[in-house]
């Protein structure tokens, strides 16, 4: 089975001009998880689909694995989804085995967690795999009448947070799919056969607005290469989190 890896970087960004690219730290965006997939040899290729070539040569310069989609201006635009990308780089390169979706708005990645999601992916039992965090918000949902209900927890019997397990959200590192989930059920995630690699909260904040442009540099200067174990009662993260 092959593995590709795919990073979807386009132009265009709102909320922060050339996000793709914004240097982080004194890097390119792209840069932290350039470096972090090129140093995983279990990956056949690495691609980057972009409609731009300032994009296109400031990834080339991380590695000579990268290959350039220059994917069209119509599957370019705001509302172009993942799924709609990932197709198009698939309709004109065969990749007979999984996908690696990587976005590089999550830049707090380390090759163990791909590791992971490729020991998965490869054993048989599961179509697709992707990264999780753990959150333990109470969460609230609006109603008609402009009132609130919870949705997670009962206001009776509040939990406290080390008396339950929380609940996991996707963290936006990576999506592991085969191509005939993609082909077949147009999804990049199913509900039957799909797993997960749980990722650190501390290393799970995406970059999607100005005001998180510090907090993200200071999670990468923190954590980018050091891999943490989520598992037992006081994991690495805590023990981190307890040295800031």
């Amino acid at each position: 089975m092959k593995h590709v890896a795919l990073i979807l970087a386009r132009s265009g960004s709102q909320s922060i001009p050339d996000k793709n690219i914004f240097p982080i730290n004194g890097t390119p965006l792209i840069g932290y998880c350039l470096k972090v997939v090129d140093s995983c040899d279990f990956l056949d290729e690495i691609w980057v689909s972009t409609n731009d070539n300032h994009i296109a040569n400031i990834s080339r310069s991380f590695s000579p694995r990268v290959q350039i989609h220059f994917r069209p201006e119509t599957e370019s635009g705001n509302d172009c989804s993942s799924l709609k990308s990932v197709k198009n780089f698939l309709s004109t390169h065969e990749v007979s085995g999984a996908i690696y979706l990587i976005q590089c708005t999550s830049p707090c990645l380390n090759k163990i967690y791909l590791k992971q999601a490729f020991d998965l992916i490869s054993c048989g039992s599961w179509n697709s795999v992707f990264s999780v965090t753990k959150s333990h918000h109470l969460r609230w949902s609006p109603k008609i009448d402009c009132g609130v209900m919870p949705v997670n927890f009962d206001p009776a019997a509040r939990p406290r947070r080390q008396d339950w397990p929380g609940e996991l959200v996707e963290s936006g590192h990576f999506y592991v799919t085969k191509n005939s989930v993609i082909f077949e059920k147009n999804l990049l995630q199913c509900s039957e056969k799909s797993t997960i690699v749980e990722i650190p909260s501390c290393m799970s904040l995406e970059l999607d607005e100005p005001w998180q442009i510090p907090f993200v540099e200071l999670m990468v200067k923190l954590y980018y290469e050091i891999p943490i174990q989520t598992s037992g009662p006081k994991g690495r993260e805590d023990e981190l989190m307890g040295q800031v």
